[in-house]
């Protein structure tokens, strides 16, 4: 089962590079919704949120058209410190759209470490694209603990 869930990210990652570019520039990130206290705080473009005694975690997740290895897309993104040695294969992580469906892991990277989810769209747009994650919800597992996210009102965001 480990193999073919490492081979699932190598040929998402080969269909998502024929997506064209899109033909306008939006980042939508979405809110976090915050449960339990396990905020602490904002860091950059991540919320930091308590997963365990000892390991927090930066997790992110929006609509972008400015991931360049990835083109446009919905993504969550999950960051910890090297230390923590956080891997994929060893979490039970699943991130679902609402609006999208099951957003697959494209990325498992030890360089921060990262852990990417994403679904690639191909809208032409920014309006269509707005449209598209109006009233969206991700809801993020990692092992037993859930984290949600939701995407800002669409008047709010700039064009």
């Amino acid at each position: 089962m480990k193999k073919l869930l490492l081979c699932i990210p190598l040929l998402l990652l080969f269909s998502c590079a024929s997506v064209p570019k899109a033909p306008f520039d939006l980042l939508i990130g979405y809110d976090y919704s915050i449960v339990d206290n396990e905020f602490n705080t904002i860091k950059g473009d991540f919320y930091n949120v308590k997963y365990s005694l000892e390991m927090q975690l930066n997790l992110g997740a929006g609509f972008s058209t400015r991931l360049s290895k990835f083109s446009q897309g919905i993504y969550v993104d999950i960051r910890t410190l090297p230390v923590h040695n956080f891997n994929a294969t060893d979490y039970n992580l699943t991130a679902v759209s609402k609006n999208f469906g099951a957003l697959p892991i494209v990325e498992n990277s030890n360089k921060f470490p990262t852990v990417t989810f994403f679904i690639p769209t191909n809208f032409q747009t920014a309006e269509e694209a707005k449209a598209a994650v109006k009233g969206d919800k991700i809801t993020l597992t990692v092992n037993d603990k859930v984290y949600r996210f939701v995407a800002p009102m669409t008047d709010s965001i700039p064009e």
